[in-house]
């Protein structure tokens, strides 16, 4: 029968002990790491929070009797949450029965036919949508009355989420506040999904409208690099311009009436090679003068777009002198 040496049972007694060491370390290093990360978590979750109480001052006073409609029980006002930017709306308990969220100020820059509309968003405990109604509006009283009027439209948010609101289709336009209303839905998307959709221009490019100025357009693809711009290509694949639009990016520049959505179509460097109106709510017989402007529809051909971020939009032209 073979024995262990006194020395040999050391050693491994040892090694055994060094081993558990080092495990001991380990995981003491690793407690060490997950403490800082909740005390990081838990700073950064505390900063939100004043962020959001800093910005909830910032904007329009609610008052618990215009959120009642949607919250029958609610009793009083939390404070703003961070994830929606609402505010908590709790009951005689202090349970949270939803969050109150407002668009403005954050969507005050999209106009419906002239001037902005703050309108409230009552969301439900999981975060959907309860419905919505205006709060406040610097739009023709006319139309925003319509808005109001209209049961359809308003509930027609119902049930969305936040991030579903990214592939909501295009609700009916209000009859008569068509500018008006789209304004409002695209502020509720805004102001939940964090897009800024085109309701009042939906309809994307089509080649056809392409072709116009570069002939052998065959095909529009995204730009990768820019995603705003498509990338013409012709029946071989070559790629033979770019086209691009100037919604959603300018649906709040009113002209007299409304504001238009116009194809750019450019070449291989960026040069452009012709502009065209393609939908508008402005008054037709202005619209017509432009487009029968020859000198005006072709005063950008040849410039790149750097040359169009310098020019001056302003016209030259100097008031005459006054008569004696």
């Amino acid at each position: 029968m073979a024995f262990c040496s006194p020395s040999r049972d050391a050693r491994r007694l040892n090694r055994s002990s060094g081993t558990d060491r080092r495990w001991q370390r380990a995981a003491l290093q690793i407690a060490r790491l997950a403490l800082l990360a909740v005390i990081v978590w838990l700073i950064r979750d505390q900063h939100q929070w004043y962020r959001a109480q800093e910005r909830g001052r910032e904007g329009p006073v609610l008052r618990i009797e215009q959120v009642r409609p949607f919250y029958p029980a609610a009793e009083r006002l939390g404070p703003w949450d961070p994830q929606t930017g609402g505010r908590a709306v709790l009951d005689d308990r202090g349970e949270l029965l939803g969050y109150a969220v407002q668009t403005s100020p954050d969507c005050d820059r999209i106009i419906g036919y002239c001037g902005p509309t703050n309108t409230l968003i009552a969301l439900d405990r999981q975060e959907r949508i309860i419905g919505i109604a205006i709060l406040d509006s610097e739009d023709t009283p006319e139309h925003v009355a319509a808005v109001r009027r209209d049961e359809r439209f308003l509930r027609y948010f119902a049930g969305y989420r936040p991030k579903e609101l990214r592939a909501m289709p295009r609700p009916d336009a209000v009859s008569g506040a068509t500018l008006t209303s789209m304004a409002v839905a695209e502020s509720v998307v805004r102001r939940l999904a964090g897009v800024r959709p085109s309701f009042r221009f939906p309809d994307p490019i089509q080649v056809e409208e392409v072709r116009r100025f570069l002939p052998k357009a065959a095909r529009l693809v995204r730009d990768r690099r820019h995603p705003r711009l498509l990338r013409v290509l012709d029946a071989e694949g070559r790629w033979i311009g770019l086209a691009a639009r100037t919604a959603p990016t300018t649906d709040d520049l009113i002209g007299y009436q409304g504001p238009i959505d116009t194809l750019l179509v450019l070449d291989t460097e960026a040069r452009i090679v012709g502009i065209a109106l393609r939908k508008t709510y402005e008054t037709e017989k202005y619209v017509r003068y432009v487009v029968e402007d020859e000198y005006f529809m072709t005063f950008f051909n040849g410039r790149t777009l750097a040359q169009l971020a310098r020019l001056d939009p302003k016209p030259k032209w100097k008031a005459p002198p006054a008569r004696p």
